[in-house]
Order: C-alpha cells, then structure tokens, then sequence
C-alpha cells in the first residue's frame, strides 16, 4: 500500500486531510467552535501586540525628546557655570587688597549657590517632565486605554 504525499498546510507544514464518518456532526461542531475561538483569541493577541508596539514606539520617541533636551540644559549649565569661573577669576586676580578678593570670591559663591539652585531644579523639571511624556503611553495602555499609543 503507498502512502499519499501530504499536502503542505499552514506554515509549510504538512497537512494530513482527515476525514471523519458519517454521524459525527457534534465532532465537527465542537472541532469548528474551536477553531472559531482560537481565531478570535489570536485576532484579539495580535491587536494587543501590536497596541503594546505602538506605545513603545511612542515611549521610545518621548524619551529620546527629553534626553536631548536634557543634554541641551546640561551643556547650557557648563557653559554658564564655565564662564563664571573665569569670570572669577578675572575679577580675582584684578582685585588689589585682601579685602577686595575677598568681597570677590564670596560674591562670586553667593552667585553661584543661587545658580546651581536654579540649575539643579530646572534640570529636575526637565528629567520629570520626560519621565512623564515617556510613560504616557505606556500607562494609557495598562489602564486599559489607548491613550497617545493609537494616535
């Protein structure tokens, strides 16, 4: 007896047709009822997935956003902070008594105690309102809804 070549399936997989006897209609009810919900379940799993993506990639583009504002500030911070330090200096070394470098030197650290305090809380407004904008999407889609992720 020769075995029949099985016909490729889904998948490049082989597929073997089964025929069942007559009389077996709950069989190929219960087998359809099946295939119905595994469709609908994959259906409802790619749509998922492909939300999950989506908020990612928006996530993703958020953060990117912010790290280069951040790194922006930053450079905008060492530059001023850089030049008051020479500024200071010029000031310094141009001073002619004892008491004169001093009233510069702590001028100059009052000056840069406020700025620091500055730079330090703008810095901190930046880094929270990236983390914010890059968990948008995410926390629309855990909350069940599609947020910014389906724009």
């Amino acid at each position: 007896m020769a075995c029949a070549t099985p016909e490729p399936g889904p998948f490049g997989l082989p597929w073997f047709p089964v025929t069942l006897p007559a009389g077996s209609g709950a069989v190929r009810s219960a087998a359809e009822q099946g295939i119905a919900r595994a469709q609908h379940a994959y259906g409802t799993m790619k749509a998922a997935g492909e939300r999950t993506a989506a908020a990612m990639e928006a996530s993703m583009a958020a953060t990117a956003g912010g790290s280069c504002a951040y790194v922006g500030k930053l450079i905008e911070t060492t530059r001023h902070n850089t030049n008051a330090v020479f500024d200071f200096w010029t000031a310094l070394l141009g001073s002619r008594s004892l008491a004169e470098a001093t009233h510069v030197s702590t001028a100059h650290a009052s000056r840069q105690f406020t700025a620091c305090q500055t730079q330090a809380r703008d810095l901190a407004t930046l880094a929270q309102s990236t983390l914010r904008a890059a968990t948008a999407p995410l926390t629309g889609l855990v909350a069940g809804r599609d947020g910014p992720a389906s724009a």
